[in-house]
């Protein structure tokens, strides 16, 4: 639920990670705040302190948007910072997500934001709407059952081909911010055996030949009493050389399940803050 950018002060992310940085020097409407603040994901860790400014996405500007600026981490990655699109109650800084300052100035012509992330045109995310040109059908609907990350009831995933169904009516959040499926350890390690994976405990993750991709079943989803499909060239990942990656992936003590990018690459899906629930659908 978090924004957060790397701060001037962040020698990590300038020396190491190369990362761009916001200078509060150079802006009139910037607002410290001061209180300190720790995020910590499933990849690294950052910290530092809490703020306010105008913060512009396209053409839309928010007045007066509360977010981070990091001036410690632990990991380096491509991108600068993170904008986050979950509830307000999930925010470690204590801003509300730009999405609901959005709402608030009127900048958005509805309360729904939605993302197309199919392979090969680079993907979309719609701030105050959805588009059809951009998805088969109408969207199928499934409610917000905790209104802190997307979180909805999962009917069931698994392999129909290969009499292989994990879930009954399991927990599950949808996630634009993870790159794979991650679930509980037994349910991950079944898929991932069912597709006679092999698992590299030296990276902690399940390989399959790069050669068999086509070979491999159709993964379904159970959604609102709707399946939506996910075909292996969209599950398996090719890493490097010949490395091929499924996109199953477990973290212990896991109770519930991630919905990733993995699932986006084939699927249109919108949010809808007001009516607190997620619509799905074959994406074009």
């Amino acid at each position: 639920s978090d924004l957060w950018i790397p701060n001037s002060n962040c020698s990590t992310c300038i020396k190491e990670c190369g990362n761009a940085v916001f200078q509060a020097a150079k802006s009139k409407s910037f607002k410290a705040n001061g209180t300190s603040f720790s995020i910590t994901y499933g990849v690294g860790k950052v910290s530092g302190v809490t703020a306010s400014e105008t913060v512009s996405i396209g053409q839309i500007s928010i007045k007066d948007q509360g977010f981070g600026l990091v001036s410690q981490t632990d990991t380096c990655s491509s991108f600068d910072g993170v904008l986050g699109l979950a509830y307000p109650r999930a925010s470690v800084t204590g801003a509300r997500p730009p999405f609901y300052p959005m709402i608030d100035q009127k900048l958005v012509d509805s309360s729904i934001f939605s993302f197309h992330l199919k392979s090969g045109d680079g993907g979309s995310l719609i701030l105050g709407g959805s588009n059809s040109s951009l998805y088969h059908g109408s969207l199928t609907h499934v409610n917000v059952t905790q209104q802190k990350m997307w979180q909805f009831t999962m009917d069931y995933i698994g392999f129909p081909s290969k009499k292989c169904r994990r879930c009954n009516s399991c927990k599950a959040i949808m996630d634009s911010g993870t790159s794979l499926i991650v679930g509980p350890t037994e349910d991950i390690t079944q898929l991932n055996t069912k597709i006679r994976a092999t698992y590299n405990a030296t990276n902690g993750i399940w390989q399959v030949p790069c050669g068999r991709i086509s070979y491999l079943p159709v993964l379904e989803l159970g959604i609102a009493g709707k399946k939506f499909q996910v075909r292996p060239q969209e599950y398996v990942i090719a890493y490097e050389g010949d490395v091929c990656i499924t996109g199953f992936m477990d973290l212990a003590g896991l109770n519930f399940w991630i919905i990733g990018d993995v699932f986006f690459r084939e699927h249109y899906v919108s949010f809808d803050v007001e009516q607190n629930r997620i619509g799905i659908a074959k994406a074009k």
